[in-house]
């Protein structure tokens, strides 16, 4: 499961200026990390379920 950032991005501009909604979903991405719900890829500007550095983290170990 992926989301791109545009999504939820967009829909917080709906409710908050462009400056307070990139502040919510930074807050957001941080929370979600710390509580490792879900992951965000700064590169892609993606929402993930699946943890990316995980096939990482294998490709060095094997």
């Amino acid at each position: 499961h992926r989301a791109p950032g545009a999504r939820f991005r967009t829909e917080l501009e709906d409710h908050f200026s462009e400056e307070e909604a990139e502040h919510v979903l930074d807050t957001a991405i941080d929370w979600g990390r710390y509580a490792e719900i879900y992951a965000y890829d700064d590169n892609a500007d993606v929402f993930s379920l699946d943890n990316p550095g995980a096939e990482e983290a294998e490709g060095l170990a094997g």
